[in-house]
Order: structure tokens, then C-alpha cells, then sequence
């Protein structure tokens, strides 16, 4: 079976509250990550660890899949921040000399940030990671993305002028503009990816098309994620938005989040920018306008059908990232709420809010098993602001008539990077 190894052996069980990580961790499930409380079948928690199973089967057998024992949680924890390749996999093949060795550059579990604030860096020693969200920097490029606004002008609806938004644009302009306000203040900041149409690659998908794609459907049918008939139909009748959607997309994704974990960010800020949902093929403008946050969780048993989505699942429940990203976003979605004077959603302003979240006790964040608030660990928040098909909002968006540090914008987008800026301020400043 597949177990997770016992590290250290340095840690006296005898010395743990056993009784208090048990406690801890089943409130994390019970408040974060379990949907429906219908993931009792795949865990145990006992007075040795915490077990996950691959099936309720395998747990009737008492035939683990990953054991944790609390006397190695500590050294788990180190791991993480170790590693810079799948976790899953890495945990299983490294040897502990090789762990015992690595260093620990600039971290330690029980650093104290406060350490290296001062007045004009109060991020000082900060290490934060910005992923914009989406790559599309024209309605073409958006086009294959789905992630697109273009709608004509229609006096007869209210439509003053052409409204034509590419979210990519919108996040890597927020992001850059973050980025200056974030490393004036001290940090240390990367960025997923940082031109107009670069993916996470360091590429186009045009060149990741030309250049890797028949050798991305070999390994997936070699692992049998895919087979030979649907190989055959990306090769020869599958458009660009089917293969951007179907291959590169979820590719790109982890690409991102490898790139945040290598990086050992103390948070991380994914960017998005919102719309209505039920404004179908957004081909009118909205009246609807919220603000919300995302982090991890929110999982259901049939989330769970991969060892990798069961190792981030033992990952959530035995550390303290979800109560982290809760009081970030927390921090980060009531600065949005109140600089841009936008309300924020209720769990029944949007059905994926009432049907796919769990929300938290803190107003406008909600547990969402996204891709990358599964994978990416730590601290995170996944913000999004503003409905760009909203009719107020497609029209100032769209007047990028400031120039911030030679980056040309709205006073929109630069509200937007203000908000994210200072709820990372408060979330620092423990507000």
C-alpha cells in the first residue's frame, strides 16, 4: 500500500496533544472540506494519525492508501515546503537522508515575519506568488479561451459604445500593478506568467500547440487519461477551443501551481474577474455586480477519485492552510467590498455558490474545489471582483486612461489591485 513515510522518528508521540490534533482536524473536515458529510467512508482518524482510503472497501479492510502519524506532522510539514514536485509522489520516493539534507533556505516553521517589518517595507521578508488568471491578450486569443466579453453598441439597450473585455488582460494588468505596490512594500514577488498570451510555459498556445502537443497525447494515452479514438479526434477534427479546453487548459493549470509551490510563497493571490452567469453567451449587458473569495475544499466523494486529489485531501486536513486562506480572503474580499463600493455575494447570489461551495463563517468566502485551490499549497485566496458584463463596469473598465509607473490602465483595474494590496496589508497586520 501506499504509505506515507515516517521521517523524522525524532518526535516523542507521548509529548503531542493527540487529543487536540484529532479534535482539529475533524472540525477542519467537517467545516471545509467535507460538502455533504459523505466523505466519512474515505478517512480515519485515530490515536496513531490520520488514514485515507481509495475506496469505503479498502477502508472495510482496514487497507490504507496514506497513513500521516501525528508523531511525524511536523516533519510532513517541513516536507511541503521542501518539495517542488508532486507531493504525492515525492513523499514516496525520497529517501530521509535526502530530506535531512535538503536546506531550508530563508524558512523555518516558527520564523516570525514581524521580525523584518518596518515602516516604508511593511512586507518585508515576504514571499508572495501572483497567478493571473487566464492568458488571452486579444478577443481573438479570448476566443479560444472563452473568456471574453464583445458585445456592439446598442443604443436601444443602454450600450453607449462597442464593449469589447479580455480577462486575461484585466488580471496580468491587475497583477502588475500589484506587483509594484507589493515589492515597493519589501516583498518578494513572482508572477505565473508575465506578457500578453504567455501561458505558464513560457509560451503561446499557438507554440505549445505546434511544439508539444502531439507528444502531450502519446503520454496521455500511455497513461490511459485518453484513448487512441480520442487522440485521433484531437489530431484531425478538433478545433483550438476543444484542445485549449480538453488538453492544455488543465496542463497549464498545474504548470501554474508547480511553478507557486517551487516558489514556497507565504501566500499566494490568484486573480480573476467575474460575470453573470446567467447572462447567457454574455451577448447583453447586467445588472448584477459581486464581490467573493475562494479557497480549497468543498469536496464530494466522487472528488476524490484520484490518489493525488486524496493526498491534497489529507494535506487540507492536517494542516492550517484553510484557516489561513480564510482570514486572507477574508481580508482581501471586504477591502474589495468597500474600495470599489460593490456588494458581496451571498451563498444564493449564484447557483455554483449554493451548489458547489460551502461557505465559511467569514462574509464572501466560500470553499470551492477548484483545480488550483486544491493543488496550490499554503495560504491563498482566489480572488474575483467585478462583473465585466455589468453595465457600468464593461464601460469603465474599458477607459484605460491612467498610466501607473509606465502601466496603461483604468481607474477601475487600479482599484481593484489597490483592494487586493491592502487586504494583504491587513491580513499581515493580523486586522
Amino acid at each position: 500500500f501506499l504509505t506515507l513515510i515516517c521521517i523524522s522518528g525524532l518526535v516523542n508521540a507521548q509529548s503531542l496533544d493527540i487529543s487536540k490534533l484529532k479534535s482539529e482536524t475533524q472540525h477542519r473536515i467537517d467545516t471545509y472540506l467535507d460538502k455533504n458529510h459523505t466523505l466519512g467512508d474515505y478517512y480515519s482518524i485515530t490515536d496513531e494519525g490520520f488514514e485515507v482510503f481509495s475506496s469505503p472497501e479498502k477502508k472495510l479492510k482496514k487497507e490504507h492508501e496514506y497513513i500521516l502519524y501525528w508523531a511525524d506532522l511536523d516533519q510532513f510539514k517541513l516536507f511541503l515546503l521542501l518539495q517542488s514536485g508532486s507531493p504525492a509522489q515525492e513523499l514516496l520516493s525520497r529517501e530521509k537522508s535526502h530530506l535531512e539534507k535538503s536546506p531550508l533556505t530563508g524558512y523555518s516553521l516558527t520564523d516570525d515575519r514581524s521580525l523584518y517589518i518596518t515602516k516604508n517595507q511593511p512586507l518585508k521578508g515576504i514571499r508572495i506568488a501572483l497567478d493571473p488568471g487566464h492568458t488571452a491578450g486579444s478577443i481573438e486569443s479570448g476566443k479560444t479561451e472563452q473568456k471574453y466579453i464583445q458585445i456592439p453598441k446598442d443604443s436601444l439597450h443602454g450600450i453607449a459604445q462597442d464593449v469589447e473585455l479580455v480577462e486575461g488582460h484585466l488580471t496580468l494588468t491587475t497583477a502588475m500593478l500589484l506587483k509594484k505596490k507589493l515589492e515597493e512594500a519589501g516583498a518578494e514577488v513572482m508572477l505565473t506568467h508575465n506578457n500578453p498570451h504567455e501561458t505558464a510555459f513560457g509560451i503561446t498556445f499557438p507554440e505549445w500547440k505546434k511544439k508539444y502537443f502531439h507528444h502531450t497525447l502519446d503520454s496521455l494515452v500511455t497513461c490511459k487519461s485518453i484513448t487512441p479514438a480520442r487522440k485521433t479526434f484531437f489530431l484531425t477534427k478538433a478545433t483550438d477551443k476543444q484542445i485549449f479546453m480538453d488538453v492544455f487548459r488543465d496542463l497549464e493549470l498545474q504548470k501554474r501551481a508547480d511553478l507557486i509551490n517551487a516558489f514556497h510563497p507565504d501566500i499566494t493571490v490568484i486573480i480573476h474577474y467575474n460575470v453573470d452567469e446567467k447572462n447567457t453567451d454574455w451577448k447583453k449587458l447586467s445588472d448584477k455586480n459581486f464581490v467573493m473569495t475562494f479557497i480549497g475544499g468543498s469536496m464530494t466523494p466522487g472528488e476524490l477519485n484520484k490518489p493525488e486529489k486524496r493526498f491534497e485531501f489529507l494535506r487540507m486536513a492536517v494542516t492550517d492552510n484553510l484557516e489561513r486562506s480564510e482570514k486572507l480572503s477574508s481580508c482581501v474580499v471586504q477591502r474589495f467590498s468597500k474600495t470599489l463600493q460593490v456588494p458581496i455575494a451571498g451563498k444564493n447570489d449564484a447557483t455554483y455558490l449554493r451548489d458547489n461551495c460551502l461557505s465559511t463563517s467569514s462574509e464572501g468566502v466560500y470553499c470551492r474545489n477548484l483545480i488550483l485551490t486544491r493543488i496550490i499549497h499554503g495560504t491563498l485566496v482566489y480572488g474575483e471582483t467585478l462583473y465585466q458584463d455589468n453595465k457600468e463596469e464593461s464601460l469603465n473598465l474599458m477607459q484605460e486612461t491612467q498610466n501607473e509607473q509606465g502601466i496603461k490602465t483604468s481607474s477601475r483595474i487600479k482599484q481593484v489591485a489597490d483592494s487586493y494590496y491592502q487586504g494583504i496589508l491587513d491580513y499581515f497586520r493580523g486586522n
